[in-house]
């Protein structure tokens, strides 16, 4: 299951399986470079809006945004995230992260998964007391994002959270998609069991990216930045197939939050079919037959994959 958490927990805005890092592209594969962008058009509505796919990271190379992007995004009258990213909101993130009266990260998962843990934090400079609190999904989580606390540090922000400030900074109309309840209650959801297997696998994964001397994040960002979310999302079908409740994780966490995230959009264009609205949810979200193209196309939308601007 944690191996499906990591993949979704960079792929969208919360924290899929690592898919094998891409082959480094050269000139001809250059032209099979894909955005995560979509425009959307109706018979019924004046104006033009826009899909895109975000990864939670600060990463440089994923908040340099594409020209038609950049174009899409100053011309948009409304964006809207997964979540309205207001400063509140990691405040009351936090309630739903924190381990209940009388329980103690040891005593869930174990003393060898704890000194796994602080093993990889001492490493980094870090103790391990400031995350004890952590239920294990969020304890895990919070590991997997020390590749960018450099960056975080430096005043740089996720790419969901840097485009919703920047629309906020320019007097557009911003919001969410989701309430953050309904999302973390999917995490909440998880029995203790399996949150104990998120946290082995992704310690595992964690290790094999030191050892390789890269960022856990690595091969998806890769993924991300050729635009082959696909094989994001079919690695991550893969092996949600492995046990029972990984289907019903996988199906809550993605599924059945693409369902209400086009409802919503679909509500928002209908009421102000003058305005053009930019929406950027994770890039997991998007593709195959339960994906939020598929379903707004089935809605009657014309949704059409933006190309990449030449080289």
């Amino acid at each position: 299951m944690q191996r499906i958490a990591l993949a979704l927990a960079f792929a969208l805005t919360t924290t899929l399986a690592i898919a094998p890092a891409p082959a480094r592209a050269d000139d001809s594969q250059e032209a099979e470079r894909k955005l995560v962008f979509w425009k959307v058009t109706h018979p019924k509505l004046e104006a033009t809006s826009y899909l895109f796919g975000t990864i939670h990271v600060p990463d440089k190379r994923v908040l340099d945004l594409p020209a038609p992007v950049e174009e899409a995004l100053d011309s948009c009258d409304a964006l809207y995230c997964e979540l309205a990213m207001e400063p509140s909101l990691q405040m009351a993130a936090t309630k739903h992260m924190m381990l209940g009266k009388g329980e103690t990260l040891e005593g869930l998962l174990g003393k060898d998964l704890v000194a796994r843990a602080a093993k990889i934090l001492s490493q980094r400079g870090l103790p391990l007391q400031p995350f004890q609190a952590l239920k294990p999904w969020a304890f895990i989580s919070q590991l997997q994002q020390l590749d960018f606390l450099m960056e975080l540090q430096m005043g740089k922000q996720p790419l969901d959270s840097m485009l919703y400030a920047r629309a906020k900074k320019a007097g557009k109309t911003v919001g969410g998609l989701e309430k953050l309840e309904d999302q973390l209650s999917v995490f909440n959801s998880i029995s203790a069991e399996g949150q104990k297997k998120m946290v082995e696998s992704g310690l595992d994964e964690l290790e094999l990216a030191a050892k390789e001397k890269r960022k856990v994040a690595e091969p998806i960002i890769q993924a991300y930045l050729k635009g082959d979310i696909e094989s994001i999302l079919a690695k991550s079908e893969e092996d949600a197939e492995k046990d029972e409740e990984s289907k019903v994780f996988l199906k809550r966490l993605l599924y059945d939050r693409n369902v209400n995230m086009a409802k919503e959009i679909e509500a928002l264009m209908t009421k102000s079919p003058d305005k053009s609205h930019f929406f950027a949810v994770g890039a997991a979200h998007y593709p195959g037959a339960k994906g939020i193209v598929a379903l707004l196309e089935a809605k009657g939308f014309t949704v059409e994959r933006v190309p990449a601007p030449a080289k």
